[in-house]
């Protein structure tokens, strides 16, 4: 299949200026009446969001107010109006956005949020989404006949969903670039396949709009989304009885970490999407082999990397067992962590000799890790 940039690239649009945040999720840069901003790139999202303080800098004026949904519940917000917003060199008039305090959110996204971009952009265009590859592009929504392996999207009150499976039972998804996780089961979901049965789980928290809300943490035996599998997937599991996770429709949100294997090319216009998969560099046994160690950073503890099968695996300092997927062209020996947004590089000396890894999701600066040489050849523990 030709690269789906070549074959969008004849329905026009824009590239969009893209940057991982610290906790995963992409960011692009736009203008809001003509002041520059950061705001977070987000299917999940049905209208868009600008910062409190950014509004009032603006001097923005008020639209109304609008019941808004949240993990939390709903709740009565502010509407403001603004002249223009440009992103990717489009303008578009008139824009309106949800007001709210986003000052809890930017630690974890490493900088000053102007807002959210949501839904109002995919009503608008075809939107594709490599987030590997940090490329976000708004295509001409002009009906064009691109072959791409489209299937259906369910849009309910402005959210994007597909169908996916899990542990065998079909779930409607909604996909979330918002969200850094693989993926949330909702409370209603999770009771209904009885998902938190017999399984280990341990406390988790999360950050959004309205504060922080608990959830389970645990692995799926399986995920199916778009004809890939996830095997022992750790997801989250929603036991709030308020809120959006509280709701029958969706079952859930499919985040960045599920979504990273594939280009994402979202036509909410026709009801559809396309999930192109990333093409694998091939390489051979004996390079993996020869990548296979022990790697040790004096903060960040151990990393194993072993030869299974034919395939390379991480075992982290937390424990677990992370499958690796080669990315880019195979030369830089880059690896991505498949149910996970961490990637993982291995760098060589002058001698062509393996030193150390680089280790850590896209938004960050990677950890390094040493190389350890054992006296005895390292294989797979048994």
């Amino acid at each position: 299949m030709i690269a789906v940039a070549l074959v969008l690239a004849t329905l026009g649009g824009a590239e969009l200026e893209v940057r991982h945040a610290r906790s995963g999720q992409p960011l692009v840069r736009a203008e809001v009446d003509g002041v520059e901003g950061w705001f977070v790139f987000d299917t999940g999202a049905t209208r868009h969001v600008i910062d409190a303080g950014f509004a009032a800098a603006l001097q923005l004026d008020g639209a109304g107010i609008v019941a808004s949904r949240s993990p939390q519940g709903v709740s009565r917000r502010r509407v403001v109006e603004a002249r223009t917003l440009v992103l990717g060199g489009i303008a578009i008039e008139e824009p309106s956005f949800v007001e709210y305090d986003l000052g809890a959110l930017e630690p974890g996204m490493g900088t000053e949020l102007a807002g959210i971009l949501g839904y109002d952009l995919l009503a608008r265009f075809v939107v594709e989404i490599d987030y590997r590859n940090g490329r976000i592009a708004l295509r001409d929504p002009e009906p064009v006949d691109v072959e791409l392996p489209w299937t259906e999207l369910v849009v309910r009150d402005r959210d994007p969903c597909v169908l996916a499976r899990v542990e065998g039972e079909s779930v409607l998804m909604l996909l979330d670039t918002g969200s850094d996780q693989t993926a949330i089961l909702s409370t209603y979901t999770t009771r209904r396949l009885g998902l938190l049965d017999d399984r280990p789980t341990r406390p988790a928290q999360m950050n959004n709009v309205d504060g922080t809300l608990g959830y389970r943490r645990g692995e799926l035996a399986s995920f199916e989304l778009a004809g890939r599998s996830f095997a022992d997937a750790p997801v989250l599991f929603a036991t709030s009885d308020d809120g959006f996770h509280a709701e029958r429709y969706p079952h859930g949100i499919v985040g960045c970490a599920f979504l990273e294997p594939f280009t994402v090319v979202l036509d909410c216009a026709r009801s559809r999407v396309a999930f192109v998969p990333h093409p694998v560099p091939r390489q051979s046994e004996r390079l993996l082999a020869s990548l296979a160690g022990r790697y040790r950073s004096r903060d960040a503890g151990l990393l194993r990397v072993e030869l299974d099968g034919s395939r390379l695996v991480l075992r982290p300092p937390l424990g677990g067992t992370v499958p690796l997927v080669p990315v880019g062209d195979g030369r830089e020996l880059t690896f991505a962590c498949v149910g996970r947004l961490e990637r993982l590089t291995f760098e060589r000396n002058e001698k062509d000799a393996i030193t150390s890894v680089a280790f850590g999701p896209p938004g960050v600066t990677p950890t390094s890790y040493a190389r350890q040489h054992d006296r005895k050849p390292f294989g797979v523990e048994r």
